[in-house]
């Protein structure tokens, strides 16, 4: 949504533009809030927010809530009600000008009793407005809303986010109430954190805290990092910071001239951010300037030059702040590219995601509390599919992938059958490095038995017997004793191959054969002889080639090579073919590397029809979060996920569901994503999802209300006021932002009366030049004669609609023509 539209709109309001909630009160009444309560339950990877707020009048005159609601990330209103006499009364999703003309004749004056309306309404895709009336003297008013918010998954948790609200000092009291001098106190929030599975035992934490499922915790704001003191930060704006710490290598701890930061922003105004990139020298690099206008999300690479002398080893911090109000995001993942060898340092942060608040402009700003929860069993992965149709024009995917936080379990008792390449090629070192990998491997899998094979221009068995793990450093002593590991000449890996697979032929339990090799082989060895030497492996045998590096000054990597002249002798028997890079001296720094040779950690070769990813990996534990607007193509009501888990295929039928697709209908509102709709294509998609936005409103009335005689005498005393009715701007194109051009004001003149009047002889046509300042006629310029004259009258006694005329100011040039009076 166009930022220029809402600016507009602010500026018919008070000064306050908070990030945090705001509660004033319209007669000045000592309103204040009693308390605020959150239910947070997450089921099927949404999250349900139930938020009850009582607010409480120790004046003398019935006085009205007007509250601003900051949202968390993502998330939409999609329910409201209210209690009155001990009894709840639920809300009605009704287009936002019927809603606002109905609490508007409410809360007018007349001669009932009082009752309780209350009105929820969109200011922007995080913030929303709530107008309660009355909080009669002495008593309080309670109100209920429901907000449906996406979770995030990430490093095998859901991670979901709620604007924090603190008690301000007696300092930012001052300070507030030079922003605005009705602002009234607000309760601290209470939360409790309700998951769909699991007992006592499912870790919950907010704010890296662990807390208790099922029990209320106080959203205090934690305390002020250190790091932040130390880069002067602009006091009005708000600021998060992750952290990659590198390790010292031979490679790292050299000068760096350059770096690359991969960056993955979601926002919904990234003109609102800024970037920097902290050096472990403590040296600060620009990444962003608040440019992209109005553009969402915010991703690299970028290729930063860093000051001369800095190096890769130590910690490097991402700061983002953000400088302006409505608009939130998360950092959702960043990584460093550390020199231009061809085994460059690649560090990635993992304590992401994290939630980015809007700029702290009121006293009660207390930040984002960030709430994460280990997930519920998945089976290797799970998804969700949501369908929203708009019209013909806009549709609306949503697809959720969620990977298991294991893929699969380590095997126990492995029988395992390691080959190893002793050519002369190798030298003492290179098997030296070899014997390295066997060890990060069988650091996994301590339960395991290992035999040997070595091949050189034949293959031999080292030890001839299945080893246990915990005999093997004795058993390789031996092995190197007489000569079985000594470099020779030749590399048959094919009878290496064979050797390993008839060893393991009358072995129990779990089987696998990991072969390495540094790809000098014969010429004459083509494709199908070495896939020959493994025909008759039993159809359970696990097989990994890997083919290492030897540079103990590169972090060591792993990285799938599904094209390699060998790469059948794996991929054919469950296993892949690898590339093993920066073969380390201290095979420790192998083991996190090694587990993907023991298990699969990741899904390869992801492919979802009609969704465009960035990667084709998905690690365990790891999410997708993606939706699109199909832009007049079918949005897909079933859909197949395919991959490979190693190199078996895997693949998954996901079906758009009704739940599903509602809670996706609202999310286009919480994710800004209705700006090229229509506002009936808008209307179509906020009942789908029952969801508040430009277009619609929640109105919970109590049966029986009507004026009454405590209500407005004006009754624009009480509406407005906090821009009810002129926040929604969905009544254009691109989410009422003035998309589609100026409003058609000559469609509102009615020119009968002065054709009536004046009785023009001719077809006639006049040009009128109409000034307005949002929805008032400041000006009003017309050709001289009689008829223009008139209908300069007519222009200047219209009464403007605010939903469709909220711009700060513009000039209308208004043609009138009809035929001659009869």
């Amino acid at each position: 949504m166009p930022r220029l539209a809402s600016l507009v709109v602010l500026a018919l309001l008070p000064t306050v533009t908070a990030d945090a909630d705001v509660l004033r009160a319209t007669r000045e009444q000592p309103l204040f809030e009693a308390s605020h309560t959150v239910d947070v339950r997450i089921a099927d990877g949404v999250a349900t927010y139930t938020v009850r707020r009582t607010f409480s009048n120790p004046g003398t005159r019935a006085e009205q809530v007007e509250l601003r609601v900051d949202l968390p990330y993502g998330a939409a209103a999609t329910g409201l009600r209210i209690r009155a006499s001990d009894r709840w009364y639920a809300g009605e999703l009704m287009e936002r000008d019927r809603a606002a003309a109905l609490y508007q004749e409410m809360t007018g004056m007349g001669t009932a009793a009082a009752k309780d309306p209350a009105l929820l309404a969109w200011l922007w895709a995080d913030v929303l407005t709530l107008q309660v009336f009355p909080v009669m003297p002495g008593t309080v008013s309670t109100v209920e809303y429901t907000l449906t918010a996406p979770t995030r998954y990430q490093n095998g948790r859901y991670v979901v986010s709620y604007p924090r609200t603190v008690l301000a000092s007696a300092t930012s009291d001052e300070a507030g109430a030079a922003d605005d001098a009705r602002a009234r106190p607000l309760a601290t929030p209470v939360l409790t954190v309700h998951p769909a599975w699991g007992d006592a035992r499912t870790p919950v934490v907010i704010d890296g805290k662990r807390v208790a499922r099922d029990t209320p915790v106080v959203l205090l704001p934690p305390p002020r990092p250190a790091w932040l003191a130390a880069l002067s930060p602009d006091p009005a704006a708000s600021y998060i910071g992750s952290t990659i710490t590198i390790p010292a290598s031979p490679t790292t701890e050299r000068p760096l001239t350059k770096v690359t930061l991969s960056l993955t922003i979601a926002h919904t105004y990234r003109g609102d951010l800024t970037v920097d990139l902290i050096t472990p020298l403590g040296e600060s690099v620009r990444v962003h300037e608040q440019g992209g206008a109005g553009a969402n999300d915010l991703r690299g690479p970028f290729e930063l030059e860093v000051p001369r002398g800095t190096p890769g080893a130590g910690t490097w911090r991402l700061v983002i702040g953000d400088h302006a109000a409505l608009d939130a995001g998360s950092l959702d993942a960043w990584s460093l590219t550390l020199g231009t060898t061809p085994q460059p340092t690649v560090a990635a942060a993992t304590d992401t995601p994290q939630f980015i608040p809007d700029a702290p402009e009121t006293p009660t700003d207390g930040g984002v509390a960030t709430i994460a929860l280990a997930p519920p069993a998945i089976p290797v992965w799970q998804a969700r599919l949501g369908r929203v149709v708009a019209s013909t024009n806009h549709a609306f995917a949503r697809l959720e992938v969620d990977v298991a936080p294991q893929l699969v379990p380590l095997p126990r008792r492995a029988q395992v059958v390691f080959v190893l390449d002793a050519s002369i090629s190798q030298d003492a070192a290179g098997i030296a490095a070899q014997l390295g990998v066997l060890r990060a491997y069988l650091a996994h899998v301590p339960d395991a038995e290992v035999e040997l094979v070595v091949y050189r221009r034949r293959a031999t068995r080292v030890f001839d017997r299945f080893v246990p793990v915990a005999d093997l450093e004795a058993a390789l002593a031996v092995a190197r004793h007489r000569g079985a590991l000594t470099p020779g000449n030749g590399s048959a890996i094919d009878a290496g191959a064979r050797l390993a697979a008839t060893a393991l032929r009358t072995r129990r339990g779990p089987r696998r054969i990991v072969m390495l090799t540094d790809e000098r082989i014969r010429s004459r060895l083509t494709e199908r002889e070495a896939l020959a030497a493994l025909t008759a492996i039993a159809p359970d045998v696990i097989v990994h080639v890997v083919h290492g590096r030897q540079d103990p000054s590169d972090p060591p990597t792993l990285t799938r090579a599904t094209h390699a002249v060998l790469a059948g002798l794996a991929t054919r028997h469950h296993g892949i073919y690898a590339e093993l890079g920066g073969l380390p001296a201290d095979p420790k720094a192998l083991v996190p590397v090694a587990l993907e040779l023991v298990r699969p950690t990741r899904i390869d070769q992801l492919v979802a029809p009609g969704f465009e990813l960035e990667a084709d990996v998905l690690h365990e534990g790891d999410g997708l979060r993606l939706m699109h607007d199909t832009r007049g193509a079918p949005a897909p009501s079933t859909i197949t996920l395919t991959g490979l888990v190693w190199s078996d295929p895997l693949r998954l039928t996901v079906a758009a569901t009704p739940r599903f697709s509602a809670q996706t209908a609202a999310f286009v509102f919480g994710a800004d994503a209705h700006g090229e709709l229509s506002a009936a294509e808008q209307l179509t998609v906020a009942r789908q999802g029952k969801a508040v936005s430009p277009v619609t409103s929640y109105l919970a009335i109590e049966p029986g209300v009507r004026p009454s005689v405590i209500g407005f005498e004006d009754t624009r005393e009480g509406f407005g006021t906090i821009g009810f009715g002129r926040y929604g701007t969905g009544a254009g194109g691109g989410g009422g932002g003035g998309g589609d051009g100026p409003p058609d004001l000559a469609s509102l003149v009615d020119t009968r009366a002065c054709v009536a009047q004046v009785r023009p002889r001719h077809a006639w046509s006049v040009t009128l030049s109409v000034e307005t300042t949002s929805d008032e006629i400041v000006d009003v310029i017309a050709p001289a004669g009689p008829l223009a004259a008139c209908l300069a009258e007519v222009v200047w006694a219209l009464r403007l609609s605010p939903a469709v005329f909220f711009h700060d100011q513009r000039i209308h040039t208004v043609t009138l023509a009809g035929p001659a009076a009869p």
